[in-house]
């Protein structure tokens, strides 16, 4: 519900309170410091309570300014605030026989109370009754929220603040009794301060009992009353500091500075406690986890929501405490800006806004777009992605789980599942190893290099920092897999925040999380690298071709039609349709079944990853896995490598002594390791990706594109590359555009959508630059890559042609990943991408095929291995992944890696 115009008008006071209470606050902060005022604060120490009550009215104004219904009920705080005050002032004024003047004064202060805070509570009732057509008999509380924890913890919190609300009365109700009594001169300045201290605890006293009662559903009412305790604390030290109070006044305000001081410590420990005993949280922390919940309480938007903001925080806690990489911190970094940000708009921390304000300050925020604004989508991205894998919402938008498909009851019924028993290589205990052939990572490269040495006749040790994972610890649980499998848990950036980059971190690397897709080194790329320095031989690398190809039963695609999902029909019509020349991928995935998961891993092992295809060759040869083992530094003497040093999980060390090094870890990990290791010449030099972005078409009947292979199609341009892609509910949520309803009703809409995307070859000027403090590499990003505009251009022509082919196909909409909001129902509409997509942030991109960082060059000014993958300067060190390639060759690079590194194991085993 939009906000009313009875609500407007209330913010419209609030300004107006806002800017009175604001100026008083720093108007007696001013006059403090005024000779003048400096006597009459001396005179009057009463005024400082005064002070104090400005600045309770402030924070009042401020919250419900924040939040006009949420935060709702600090509107009778601040009647009750101005009707106290206007009262004492009265029974003050009958209290003396005083001056025309002071009667004067006194009376038209008491009825500017009464005006203000009828006028508060007038405009607020009237708030409430334009949303709830009614007129509330009690002062109601959010029922979204769950009910209040009654764990001892949270009883003693209530305790304490309803203790609070009954000291701050008494003080309330003492000043009055003391002041009436009191035998010293009374003026009218005397008595206005007086009712405003009075008025102080009773506000307090009410901002009390309103969080005792129910601390879960009005944070607001405890964070008001702590922070104007604290301000009570600062006023009493400063004015029994500065100002020339008897000794009795002194000692009075310095016990109040204290009493002011032990009350906000004391409820702010027991809320923590309490907290902690409601929230046991691994990964956020009790507070970071609110504001997580509050984040995915407004991003979530729907009609009908099955999660509960709650537990989509709790899922996303549990997640991120599976990831193992240092720089997941940085989501909390993020979580931090956006609660405190809102301070700069002049707004309470997010968390602490109503759902309205709220949501209005998110899209301000995320209209941004740039730097670390980034960062905050991805947390847009990661609540998307809990919300959407759960079961709950896969049924709500119509998924339909493998097991209950019929690719799945045919399979059964053919007996094609797996069975038997699942066994792993016996677990390392060794502190040291030695061996011939030390193999860091055991991707593509690593593996099918590590498995040609073993096979000949060489003691091979390979080492993988992720898990060994084997089909009894793989399933379709997108969240656990995702953690497991992937660098960063699929949350790994560039340092400028534009691009996200897939890499697996497990045994198999990436191959265990692709799709399989197989493509020879293209002609064009080979000559760039000649042209480069790459002194390869033609002739032995189309033999390795050819042995990988034979190793990894690849499959064409053309010939398993029944195992494509539908949305990849509307794409090949589209294209004939267009006269673009299309066709099928080959796949290693001979005996697929169709489950469509295999970007998590596949447990019916039916995907030819190279932990299926090579490793188990590798340990029949003799070959030493240690899985779960990160390198952290390899030892040099001179021009020889000697040791790998390593950190396995559990934290133990090992030291692996070997004859040769190979450094396999991948494009960003080879070269990191590396240069922590002090080799630097060209190390992390000529980045390039295979970068793409996604178009989501939604068609009138149902394509049910999760049911099958997910790359099926694909049609190769001169500039550009398009392919299919199908996405599970979580990653298709994440990925998909929109905010709020809309990405609400697009994802109801989810059986109707295909999904193809544009991809190109960028020019290689990226770099691999750790942060040199070792804090800051923790938590940044050792990425540093900006999408120049020519391949961006590119990027775009792409895009607009994979639009161009679902309309042709028969697409309702079409929906480019561009950062505003963008959709069309026509081809005519589509110069509007040249508008909307001027500069990398103005759209989504990303890659999981990082290709350089290890430049293979025979010229020393420009390599970093040369042609017999041997790093220059080193007699027995080698790189042999994608981080080798001088430029990138613009298609899925799996088989050329792995081509790559059946090649290298000849030059090394002669070695």
């Amino acid at each position: 519900m939009n906000m009313t115009n009875a609500e407007r008008g209330l913010k419209t006071l609030l300004i107006i309170w806002l800017v009175l209470f604001g100026g008083g606050v720093i108007t007696m902060g001013i006059y403090a410091w005024l000779p003048a005022g400096s006597q009459l604060y001396t005179d009057i120490p009463l005024l400082a309570f005064t002070w104090l009550g400005q600045a309770l009215l402030f924070l009042c104004s401020f919250y419900l300014f924040s939040g006009i219904r949420d935060n709702e009920l600090t509107a009778p705080v601040i009647t009750w605030y101005k009707l106290v005050s206007g009262t004492a002032m009265l029974v003050f004024l009958l209290s003396r026989s005083p001056s025309a003047g002071s009667m004067l004064l006194l009376v038209g202060g008491a009825l500017l109370n009464y005006v203000m805070g009828g006028l508060t509570f007038g405009l607020w009732l009237v708030a409430r009754r334009s949303r709830v057509l009614r007129m509330p008999l009690v002062f109601d509380v959010d029922p979204s929220i769950e009910e209040e924890p009654d764990s001892p913890a949270a009883r003693a919190l209530r305790i304490s603040l309803a203790t609070c609300a009954a000291l701050f009365s008494l003080v309330s109700l003492g000043l009055l009794v003391a002041i009436l009594s009191a035998r010293v001169p009374q003026n009218a300045v005397f008595k206005i301060a007086a009712g405003n201290a009075v008025a102080a605890y009773a506000g307090l006293a009410f901002l009390s009992s309103l969080s005792a009662e129910s601390p879960r559903r009005r944070p607001y009412a405890h964070d008001i009353m702590v922070i104007a305790s604290l301000f009570a604390t600062v006023v009493l030290l400063f004015w029994a500091i500065k100002f020339d109070l008897t000794s009795t006044t002194r000692f009075l305000f310095l016990l109040g500075a204290l009493a002011h001081l032990i009350i906000p410590v004391t409820t702010v420990a027991l809320s923590m406690a309490a907290a902690r005993r409601e929230r046991p949280t691994q990964f956020f922390g009790p507070w970071l986890h609110r504001v997580f919940e509050r984040f995915a309480e407004v991003i979530i938007k729907g009609d009908i929501e099955v999660i509960t903001p709650r537990e989509i925080a709790d899922a996303a806690d549990a997640l991120l405490a599976e990831i193992t990489s240092p720089r997941i911190d940085r989501i909390k970094l993020a979580l931090v800006t956006i609660e405190m940000g809102s301070l700069l708009r002049f707004h309470v921390p997010m968390s602490r806004m109503g759902r309205l304000e709220r949501e209005q300050y998110l899209v301000s925020v995320f209209q941004r777009g740039r730097g670390l604004f980034r960062d905050l989508i991805r947390i847009k991205q990661l609540v998307f992605f809990i919300y959407y894998s759960d079961e709950r919402a896969n049924r709500e938008i119509g998924f339909v789980q493998f097991k209950e498909r019929e690719h799945f009851k045919r399979a059964e019924q053919n007996g094609e599942l797996p069975s038997g028993p699942v066994v792993y290589p016996a677990p390392v205990d060794n502190r040291e190893l030695e061996t011939d052939v030390c193999v860091i990572g055991s991707g593509a490269g690593g593996a099918v290099l590590a498995t040609r040495l073993a096979e000949a006749g060489k003691r091979v040790v390979i080492l993988e920092e992720g898990p060994f994972l084997k089909r009894d610890r793989v399933n379709h649980d997108e969240r656990s897999m995702q953690a497991k499998t992937y660098r960063e848990g699929g949350l790994q950036l560039t340092l400028d925040f534009d691009m996200y980059i897939l890499q697996g971190r497990c045994v198999g690397g990436s191959t265990f999380v692709n799709n399989g897709v197989c493509f020879d080194l293209p002609d064009f790329a080979f000559r760039d690298w000649v042209d480069l320095g790459a002194g390869l031989d033609q002739a032995r690398l189309d033999q390795s071709f050819d042995r990988v190809r034979n190793g990894i039963q690849i499959i064409k695609l053309e010939e398993r039609q029944q195992l494509l999902e539908k949305g990849n029909s509307r794409f090949m019509e589209g294209c004939r349709q267009l006269g673009l020349r299309a066709g099928w991928f080959e796949v290693n995935l001979d005996g697929c079944i169709g489950c469509g998961y295999c970007t998590i891993g596949c447990p019916y092992e039916k995907k030819m990853s190279v932990d299926l295809s090579y490793i188990p060759r590798a340990l029949e040869a003799g070959a030493i896995l240690v899985s779960d083992c990160k390198a952290t530094a390899i030892t040099t003497s001179g021009s020889r490598a000697q040791t790998v040093q390593c950190r396995r999980g559990d934290g133990t060390p090992l030291d692996v002594k070997a004859r040769q090094i190979v450094v396999a870890g991948g494009a960003i990990a080879s070269s990191l390791l590396l240069l922590g290791s002090g080799i630097k010449r060209n190390v992390g030099t000529r980045l390039s990706f295979n970068a793409g972005s996604w178009v989501f078409a939604e068609f009138p009947d149902p394509v049910d594109s999760f049911d099958g292979i997910q790359m099926c199609a694909y049609a190769e341009r001169p500039r550009y590359f398009l392919e299919t892609i199908a996405m599970s509910p979580g990653a298709f949520a994440a990925a998909m555009p929109g905010w709020f309803q809309d990405h609400f009703d697009r994802m109801g809409r989810y059986r109707h959508f295909a999904v193809a995307g544009a991809l190109i070859g960028t020019q290689p000027v990226g770099r691999v630059v750790p942060s040199p403090l070792p804090f800051l590499a923790d938590m940044m990003s050792p990425i540093s890559f900006e999408l120049p505009i020519s391949d961006l251009r590119k990027l775009r022509e792409g895009i607009r042609q994979v639009c161009r082919v679902f309309l042709r196909a028969g697409a309702t909409r079409v929906i480019p990943a561009t950062f505003r909001p963008l959709e069309f129902t026509h081809p005519s509409q589509l110069y509007r991408l040249d508008e909307f997509v001027v500069e990398p942030d103005d759209i989504s991109f990303g890659s999981a095929h990082p290709q350089g960082g290890n430049p293979m060059s025979d010229d020393t000014d420009i390599g970093a291995v040369d042609s017999q993958f041997r790093v220059h300067g080193f007699e027995n060190l080698f790189v042999c992944d994608a981080s080798v390639f001088p430029t990138s060759i613009q298609v899925n690079p799996q088989l050329t890696i792995m081509a790559l590194a059946d090649y290298a194991s000849g030059l090394i085993a002669e070695m």
